[in-house]
């Protein structure tokens, strides 16, 4: 088996995106004062998120610093769903408005993914409160991944939606359908990359190399400057935000060829074919390979 798997190109930065549902101004008072309350948390929430993308993108290693006044109950929490390459964002955010520590957590038996949860055993609370927070929080914090969490908000079974992109074109003809108005607020950046594996000489390929790749124009790397050898192009489920992206800001309009048996459902699932694949490409955005990946390149 061949280990590992290499970045070779960062090709464009995209936006994160923070999303909730507006409520219309016909609502009942009961309503409307929950959407007050709402929009008050949102604004704590967006400030934290903007301060937390800042401080993940710096060199600094030191926590983050809030203001007191950021803090909330976990009853005042909003709910949250997020991608999976957000996960880690929403944690900390959820973590700093309530003022509990938070942990990287290693997922060995699963997929050797990095992820945030709270440290509750480093908090001096009571087990009771902690039992409390912790029951509470499991039903307010999920992740769904991006077409999920995006799906829920319209169907008002989440708060806020943390993505890697906006609603896609099915998604704003639902929330259409029912009725819902989603704003949508980009908080930060994250840049999407291109891996191959560990034995490929390639080191770097043109924007327009990898849209001859995908169109399936390009089968050999020898083509491309690199062995003689049948490319296997990894691509993602539609609905993912990695083949949003690939499709919006790589191919441009571009038909992809059709590959069904190239389809990688997970976002760890490119990791692992890349790993036994010595022609093998894939694509995901650059956070989750350096930080949540990391044990798989």
């Amino acid at each position: 088996m061949l280990e590992g798997c290499r970045i070779y190109l960062i090709l464009k930065q995209f936006l994160i995106y923070v999303s909730r549902c507006k409520v219309s101004d016909n609502s009942e008072n009961i309503c409307k004062f929950a959407t007050i309350k709402t929009q008050i948390i949102m604004k704590k929430a967006l400030l934290l998120l903007v301060t937390i993308m800042l401080w993940s993108c710096s060199d600094r290693n030191e926590d983050i610093v809030i203001d007191g006044g950021l803090h909330m109950s976990v009853d005042e929490l909003p709910r949250i769903d997020c991608s999976t390459s957000t996960q880690p964002l929403g944690m900390i955010l959820a973590a700093k408005l309530m003022n509990l520590p938070y942990a990287w957590w290693l997922n060995v038996g699963l997929d050797q993914t990095w992820y945030c949860l709270i440290d509750y055993e480093s908090t001096n609370l009571p087990q009771e409160e902690k039992d409390d927070i912790e029951g509470k929080l499991y039903e307010k914090l999920k992740c769904n991944g991006t077409h999920g969490s995006l799906i829920n908000l319209i169907d008002g079974n989440t708060d806020v939606a943390i993505a890697s992109r906006g609603l896609s074109r099915e998604e704003k003809a639902y929330a259409k359908k029912k009725g819902v108005e989603v704003m949508e607020q980009p908080i930060g950046r994250d840049a999407f990359i291109f891996m191959v594996n560990n034995a490929n000489p390639i080191k770097n390929l043109s924007t327009a190399q990898i849209q001859n790749i995908y169109t399936g124009k390009t089968r050999n790397w020898k083509d491309v400057g690199g062995n003689d050898a049948t490319i296997s192009p990894y691509i993602r489920n539609s609905d993912s935000g990695s083949q949003e992206k690939m499709e919006t800001m790589v191919m441009q309009g571009l038909t992809m060829i059709d590959w069904p048996e190239m389809i990688t459902t997970s976002m760890t699932a490119p990791f692992e074919a890349l790993r036994s694949d010595a022609n093998g490409i894939a694509y995901t955005p650059y956070f989750y390979y350096s930080i949540m990946a990391r044990e798989q390149t």
